[in-house]
């Protein structure tokens, strides 16, 4: 009789479109072969987790069991970012408390729901986490240190995930193992052999969201092609959320949503594959990328400029300039472009075959079970220097140093306001993730001087961002007519200039932040 192995997470269902949800399911099937595989879930399948659209109890997915809980409405008094997530299933945690030994091992997935709160907080001999953790608010809130002091191994995504964990919560001692996804290349049909296709266009692949910073994206490549005028295009496949704006041009293709194929066939024929996304503890489009031979333009956070450094199969960018620089190179630079993606083909079939992810989960559940793990991990520090920069990439930084597209520093204006005025209010103009940038700058520096946003987006309006509140600029004004407003970079900022002015806000209180 096979062993069981549990997988708690917060939703499942075919149905649901979501990166942790596949995830999930990828892992069910690979381990299905050697074990009796549970899903423990809620009966949610939608953004609201007290939908239950699906009924109570256990069904049959294959050979895949899923066991379900109803949701409930909260009156528990939790962190409002775990009581907001949710789902709230006490009756799933009082399941694990007496079934939970049960199993070889529970596999709990994604830090940031509530069933992994609780369910860690029972300090289950046999707990696994994958938590998908990557840099965010989130992740400094104390009350998630409960999830990761009482796992008893860890199964992480990167390298770069693995370390953050480490520093935050000093967990270093506890087993675990990296890598956690895999590709077939099969499915690729050896993409890596083929030529770069002719017709020019880079390849955005995902959803379409504020989250995923497809409006930096969206902004960036338009600005790009008033630079370097050509023939490029931007094909964008992905559903779009609602209330998203998006810039249309004739040189943007939206396709929506594409099945596996057409993906798989789109990929291929891109110059590049272009990640924006500030937050990820593993892209699987980057990986997809690769298979398919193509290389990829990211934006540098440490998760995705860490798999570039370590492949060489890509380049990445941190602004404006890094940005139109990197593209420029590989549209100007076809065959190196082929090299790059030949790179990272040859790096995901090293180091991201499914047979690895298998041996990672069975050292994991090995350990949770007292027993020596059977295998040597595939370590990509063993090969790879996570330091190393490509000479393309310093080459592009410099470039994009001398060219000065946006410079990202503060005027010595706004430096002598906050010098000077420390109790100076101030006014970010622009709620985008780039007003957002400016105000975490302005704290990190010390400075706790700013009251409010001034946005012209309807939909962030009333809001707040790190509990600082958006206005209209016009209500900005009537609120605070006296304090200085600093207009975040961006492509319109003459026209917010002006905009300021007209609403009778003194030119000696605006300036940019470059």
């Amino acid at each position: 009789m096979k062993e069981k192995l549990g997988i708690v997470i917060h939703r499942y269902g075919r149905e649901i479109n979501g990166g942790a949800e596949d995830h999930c399911r990828a892992i069910a099937e690979l381990m299905q072969s050697d074990y009796d595989v549970y899903i423990i879930t809620s009966c949610s399948g939608g953004t609201n987790y007290y939908d239950n659209r699906y009924d109570e109890g256990i069904t049959e997915d294959g050979n895949i069991h899923i066991l379900r809980f109803a949701t409930e409405k909260s009156f528990v008094k939790l962190d409002d970012t775990i009581k907001q997530i949710g789902p709230y299933c006490p009756s799933c945690i009082e399941y694990l408390k007496e079934h939970g030994e049960e199993y070889a091992a529970i596999i709990f997935m994604t830090y940031t729901n509530w069933l992994s709160y609780a369910g860690l907080s029972l300090g289950l001999k046999n707990a696994v986490f994958l938590p998908t953790a990557h840099e965010e608010e989130a992740i400094h809130d104390p009350i998630v240190i409960r999830e990761f002091i009482n796992t008893k191994a860890f199964l992480f995504n990167s390298m770069e995930e693995r370390e953050m964990v480490y520093r935050l919560f000093h967990v270093s001692d506890i087993p675990q193992r990296t890598t956690c996804f895999g590709i077939d290349l099969d499915d690729y049909e050896t993409a890596c052999d083929k030529a770069w296709n002719s017709v020019p266009y880079i390849l955005y692949a995902g959803r379409v969201s504020y989250s995923k910073n497809f409006n930096e994206l969206n902004e960036f490549f338009l600005e790009y092609k008033k630079i370097y005028p050509s023939a490029l295009k931007m094909v964008v496949i992905g559903a779009v959320d609602n209330n998203m704006p998006i810039i249309h041009h004739e040189s943007i293709e939206l396709k929506g949503f594409v099945d596996e194929k057409e993906k798989k066939m789109l990929m291929r024929g891109a110059l590049c594959t272009v990640i924006p996304s500030e937050h990820e503890s593993l892209s699987i489009v980057l990986l997809e990328s690769f298979a398919s031979g193509r290389p990829v333009l990211v934006k540098g956070i440490d998760v995705l400029k860490g798999q570039c450094r370590r492949s060489g199969g890509g380049l990445y960018y941190s602004d404006f300039s890094e940005f139109v620089e990197g593209l420029h190179y590989l549209e100007k630079n076809p065959q190196n472009a082929k090299e790059m993606g030949h790179n990272g083909y040859e790096y995901v079939k090293k180091y991201y075959s499914w047979e690895l992810v298998k041996n990672n989960i069975d050292d994991m559940i090995a350990a949770v079970n007292k027993r020596r793990p059977s295998h040597i991990t595939n370590s990509e520090e063993v090969i790879f220097d996570n330091n190393a920069i490509s000479e393309v990439q310093i080459v592009v930084e410099n470039q994009a140093r001398e060219m000065g597209h946006l410079p990202q520093k503060p005027s010595d204006k706004v430096l002598k306001w906050m010098s000077r005025y420390k109790d100076v209010e101030l006014v970010i103009v622009g709620a985008g993730a780039r007003g957002q940038k400016l105000l975490k700058r302005f704290i990190a520096l010390g400075y706790h001087n700013v009251v409010a946003f001034a946005d012209n987006s309807p939909n962030k309006n009333n809001g707040d961002v790190l509990g600082i509140p958006i206005y209209s600029i016009m209500d900005a004004k009537k609120i605070y007519p006296n304090s200085y407003y600093i207009i975040s970079p961006q492509f319109h900022y003459k026209e917010l200039f002006q905009q300021l002015l007209e609403t009778g806000i003194d030119i000696d209180r605006i300036d940019f932040y470059y």
